[in-house]
């Protein structure tokens, strides 16, 4: 007597949904309908504004984006340099976590990390002069900028470089504290 095999075939396997029909597949990639639209991964900024919004049809399109993303002036590291060592006033503003500003930061930047910008924004926003934001590589300095920005903040300038382009004077560990 000859006992047949209760393995499906190959390409074929059940489905986790309801129901659980077997459907053909083609390896482990997802088919078109499986796969998650853009909608679940939104940016660092549509995060940020998210908890700005009240209706979901503020979401800014892609005009109003690229016409922010032209109104953000860029600074390279070399340009910022020359201005503080001219004396210029400006506000830095550091957007990477604590940890890597105690490893190492541009005299005199503030410390406001990129997820608690939200929640400190009427601090950032009264912070005085041109307020020039910086990070590791240039990618959440464009976010932050970006968001302050929107948020009615015109003299915002990006370090496009990051800190990893930094050649000027530097600030190891812990801040030193002030005497009262």
């Amino acid at each position: 007597m000859l006992l047949r095999s209760r393995r499906r075939p190959r390409g074929l396997r059940r489905d986790h949904r309801p129901g659980g029909d077997a459907r053909r597949s083609t390896g482990d990639q997802p088919s078109a309908d499986d796969r998650p639209s853009a909608d679940h991964w939104p940016s660092t900024h549509e995060r940020l504004c998210a908890d700005q919004r009240q209706r979901p049809d503020d979401r800014p399109g892609a005009r109003e984006a690229h016409a922010s993303e032209a109104a953000l002036a860029h600074v390279r590291c070399a340009e910022l340099e020359r201005w503080l060592g001219e004396g210029r006033a400006c506000t830095i503003l550091d957007v990477r976590t604590e940890a890597e500003w105690r490893a190492l930061r541009i005299p005199g930047a503030r410390l406001v990390p990129l997820h608690e910008l939200v929640a400190r924004l009427e601090e950032v926003l009264a912070l005085p002069g041109p307020l020039v934001v910086h990070c590791a590589h240039g990618i959440r300095s464009v976010d932050a900028a970006l968001y302050l920005l929107a948020q009615g903040r015109r003299d915002v300038l990006n370090v496009v470089e990051g800190i990893s382009a930094w050649t000027g004077p530097t600030e190891l560990g812990p801040p030193a504290r002030q005497k009262a």
